[in-house]
């Protein structure tokens, strides 16, 4: 049985891109989230 340092390593898992387009959806989703309860607000 070969010892731990001779067998090759396993690569990290890949990350997940936290780039514009997440950033871009959050804020939308904010955006509108607060566009309908504002409308919601006033139709009271």
């Amino acid at each position: 049985m070969p010892s731990r340092e001779c067998r090759p390593g396993v690569p990290p898992p890949p990350g997940l891109p936290i780039d514009f387009g997440i950033s871009a959806l959050i804020a939308s989703g904010l955006l509108l989230g607060g566009y309908h309860l504002r409308k919601k607000r006033e139709d009271d």
